[in-house]
């Protein structure tokens, strides 16, 4: 009985201390989004998967930074499989709207490359007048108003990104894009 007791203490500390280190892996990761260092914590929830393996949770909020990091179709990816792992009514309500938002971000896209603004800002309206899409909306307004030649709007759009990160030291590729476009305009 005593060989049980210590075996059932042993295993739940080690339980309680991998909690312990995904709890910190998960705040670190919030951390780097919260900056804009979408790599980094993309990163850090890989290895939070590669400890808690096809977590619809973390999946999801794979998914959701991937996509801020204007990677849509990993983004993508990692949702539909963190669909197809939940069991969760609010999780997958959660998981619904992010592949939402990417999917009509990537018809949007695809449709800004082909040349029809009209129809891409359409796209991108119903999600942006709906979520936040950060500067990922920013950088699609701004690459509208580049396409249909409305250049001071442009730019307006390129400086919202500058202002999010002028007192950080994260330079993501939003705000070099960003960066980029607004030396050239000037």
């Amino acid at each position: 009985m005593k060989s049980f007791l210590k075996l059932l203490i042993l295993c739940a500390f080690v339980i309680f201390q991998g909690c312990g280190e995904l709890d910190e892996l998960y705040s670190n990761a919030l951390k780097e989004v919260n900056r804009g260092n979408y790599e980094g914590a993309i990163e850090i929830y890989n290895e939070i998967l590669a400890i808690k393996k096809d977590d619809p949770f973390y999946l999801n909020n794979l998914g959701w930074t991937l996509f801020r990091n204007d990677n849509f179709e990993e983004a993508k990816d990692a949702l539909e499989k963190a669909k197809s792992k939940c069991d969760s009514k609010n999780l997958m309500e959660t998981i619904e709207a992010n592949l939402f938002i990417v999917d009509t971000f990537q018809d949007g896209k695809r449709l800004l490359q082909s040349g029809n603004y009209d129809e891409a800002m359409e796209k991108f309206e119903i999600v942006i007048s709906k979520y936040n899409t950060y500067e990922v909306g920013i950088k699609y307004s701004a690459l509208y108003y580049e396409g249909k030649g409305m250049l001071d709007e442009a730019k307006e759009e390129w400086k919202k990104i500058i202002v999010i990160y002028k007192d950080t030291e994260v330079r993501n590729k939003f705000y070099l894009l960003a960066e980029e476009k607004l030396s050239i305009k000037n």
